[in-house]
């Protein structure tokens, strides 16, 4: 019988005064390799901290080692006992590659390099791995830094590795020599890897777990699940009726109307980038890591400079340096939780409300007709004299949208719209987001939450590592 290291049975966890897992479950037993999938890509951080033994549980039961545990005491062993492996490597390149497997779990008070270099060849040779490594960590290439993080992992004795977006950084020859390695460590220890899309990855689990909505929605072994993990993650998506804004923009034919036209774009990171977006129409892109994210993103504002390619504002090419030309150009912008950051609270409502209007029309602030009309949009005085940080979140986040419905540019793009957990909040997004569209705005929502993808009307697409596809390409 398989060694049950690590079982959370209803766990509840919160980041500030939101639950953002109502229900997780999670079992794990020593020499299985466990795939897991989120539909959000914020939930999949938090679930990390926790498992790394930085975020508490505050509800449920957590069994460590068979046995269940206090919270803080739970807290403490995972911190022991679990290890992540990355995007981002944790080898230090001022060491040896023997000092960083060995120096942090060895107890001795002086260093003996000797030893550790005799150490390593005999796990090279208990473990089959090649002799050809480069000596210097720098010299490493991707697949030797995660060949040597699990070495690190396996001599420290821990039991729960997370290898987390390998697919990211790995091709799938060099996942295939990576999980020949784990085969031969997992009788020691338990593998957990966070699946993107890749059916070929789905291969090497042996069970794999869907969190979705903070739930864990969809528990199975491989065996039981007789289809690709893409049917899997298509069921995730569509498993919730679709809560729309209804038709406000529609498409028109023959690519009449266009707002936007991207052609074969790329950047230093996104890779040959094809759609349009037709005025009042919404384009949900649901992006994988936060590379592809902050790239589109950059790509707009002028931070990341376009290769090849062009795109189109309106049929005048779109060429811009910094954010202030892009919104002259027709392109609005809204991050996430924007009540938090796009709002000034040393300036009115009206004032808030028409600083991208100064980018629009010269001598804005000089002229009281203008500021007179963005007050009568408003059609709010009481909010007018009131200074904003006695304001409340909701009203705050109606004025961050505000600013776009009166500047009126041909695009808004929008940062993860929905990540409030507040049900009022996200009910004023999603009507302010139709009232954009009503405007005739093109409206594009980047979201690392999955669950939104079937709740709002409009064409989804998925970006992941720089690679945009449509949906039915998934």
């Amino acid at each position: 019988m398989k060694r049950e290291l690590l079982n959370i049975e209803g766990g509840k966890i919160k980041k500030g005064n939101n639950v953002i897992f109502d229900d997780l479950s999670l079992e794990l037993f020593q020499g299985e390799i466990t795939g897991i999938v989120f539909d959000d890509i914020l939930e999949q951080k938090l679930f990390i901290d926790m498992l790394l033994g930085d975020v508490l549980l505050y509800s449920g039961k957590i069994f460590v080692n068979e046995e269940r545990k206090a919270y803080e005491e739970a807290a403490r062993l995972l911190k022991q006992q679990v290890a992540v492996i990355g995007s981002k490597s944790k080898l230090l390149p001022s060491i040896t590659i023997e000092d960083n497997i060995f120096l942090f779990s060895d107890r001795k008070l002086f260093l003996d390099q000797k030893e550790y270099r005799e150490r390593f060849q005999k796990l090279r040779t208990e473990l089959n791995i090649s002799d050809d490594m480069p000596h210097k960590v720098r010299n490493l290439s991707a697949k030797e830094k995660v060949i040597i993080e699990l070495l690190k992992a396996y001599e420290e004795r821990k039991k729960i590795v997370i290898l987390d977006e390998i697919t990211s950084l790995l091709s799938e020859k060099d996942l295939g020599e990576v999980f020949s390695l784990i085969d031969k460590m997992k009788s020691q220890m338990s593998f957990l890897v966070t699946v993107g899309f890749e059916d070929f990855i789905m291969e090497r689990m042996e069970s794999i777990a869907v969190v979705q909505n903070g739930r864990t929605t969809f528990v199975s072994g491989i065996s039981q699940l007789n289809c690709k993990l893409s049917k899997v993650l298509k069921a995730l998506i569509y498993e919730n009726k679709a809560e729309t804004f209804g038709a406000y923009g529609q498409k028109v034919i023959n690519g009449q109307n266009n707002v936007l036209e991207v052609r074969d774009v790329s950047t230093c990171y996104l890779k040959n980038l094809n759609f349009t977006l037709c005025s009042g129409e919404l384009l949900k892109i649901y992006y994988s890591d936060e590379k592809s994210k902050s790239s589109f993103w950059e790509m707009f504002s002028g931070e990341e400079s376009i290769e090849e390619g062009q795109i189109y504002i309106s049929e005048k090419l779109y060429k811009v340096s910094n954010m202030s030309q892009a919104v002259r150009e027709g392109v609005g912008f809204i991050t996430e939780a924007p009540y938090r950051s796009m709002i000034l609270d040393n300036m009115s409502a009206t004032e808030n409300v028409s600083v991208p209007l100064h980018e629009k029309v010269r001598g804005f602030w000089f002229a009281k007709k203008y500021t007179r009309s963005v007050s009568d949009f408003l059609q709010n005085d009481e909010l007018n004299k009131k200074k904003l940080k006695n304001i409340g979140n909701a009203e705050l986040q109606k004025l961050a949208y505000e600013k776009w419905l009166v500047y009126q540019p041909k695009i808004v793009i929008i940062e993860n719209p929905f990540t409030d957990m507040d049900i009022n909040m996200r009910e004023i997004t999603r009507k302010m987001i139709g009232a954009l569209q009503k405007r005739g705005i093109g409206v594009i929502l980047l979201t690392a939450n999955f669950a939104i993808m079937n709740k709002i009307k409009g064409e989804s697409m998925f970006l992941k590592h720089g690679v945009l596809t449509r949906e039915e390409e998934w």
